[in-house]
């Protein structure tokens, strides 16, 4: 019988890291995985904490979310009590507070003792997305609040299509963060009237909205 190869320590421990999986990292750092590994373009283990339920999210918004807030403020404490520094960028130029699912999934008390650490809540990717487009694509508002009162810019603009933080928002259908962002003050509408590129798709498409027309207006309602 031919056997499989066993899988290392450290391999447990990405593993464990992309799952969120608390008690699995636990084990795995207790059985000598290096927490301050770098992975090529992915970076360190902030960076990529939860990037499977990102992966499952991404192709299916409607899947229900198993990972709790204690579990994952589990995850980042443990890093950095193993000496992992949440400094850097991975080969996208994203840092630890480009990573989204820190925004679904932590507590504002975990945000705040990462940003405590020096990251720059302003910091540009290679196509100028920020941690602000971060928390945007499937945050909270008390997320929000936290970057906000370290001086995250909220109308930072992007290369690509996401655009501003709230553009970024309606296109992912984040109906909390919309809510939020129009609240302080910002709009779908650029201040020269020129048309949001993907965010009116979203609406057009959850909101059954016959035209562009209807979608604008169901956003000025809110």
């Amino acid at each position: 019988m031919v056997m499989g190869s066993e899988i290392s320590v450290q391999d447990k421990f990405w593993g464990a890291v992309r799952w969120a999986d608390a008690a699995a990292l636990r084990k795995a750092l207790q059985d000598g995985a290096d927490a301050q590994e770098w992975r090529g373009p992915q970076g360190h283990a902030l960076m990529a904490l939860g990037e499977e339920w990102l992966r499952r999210r991404g192709t299916n918004p409607s899947l229900p979310t198993w990972y709790a807030t204690e579990e994952v403020d589990a995850c980042v404490q443990m890093l950095l009590q193993a000496g992992l520094d949440p400094q850097g960028r991975d080969g996208h130029g994203r840092t630890t507070l480009h990573n989204s699912f820190l925004y679904m999934a932590a507590s504002p008390q975990v945000l705040e003792r990462l940003i405590e650490r020096g990251l720059d809540v302003n910091a540009c990717d290679n196509v100028g997305a920020t941690p602000a487009h971060a928390c945007a694509y499937g945050g909270r508002a008390e997320m929000a609040e936290v970057l906000k009162k370290a001086g995250a810019d909220f109308s930072a603009r992007t290369a690509n299509v996401y655009n501003e933080p709230i553009h970024m928002a309606a296109t992912y259908g984040n109906t909390a963060m919309i809510d939020w962002l129009l609240s302080q003050g910002y709009s779908l509408f650029r201040p020269n009237g020129e048309r949001v590129l993907a965010a009116e798709m979203w609406l057009c498409r959850e909101e059954g909205l016959a035209s562009l027309a209807q979608a604008v207006a169901h956003v000025r309602a809110a």
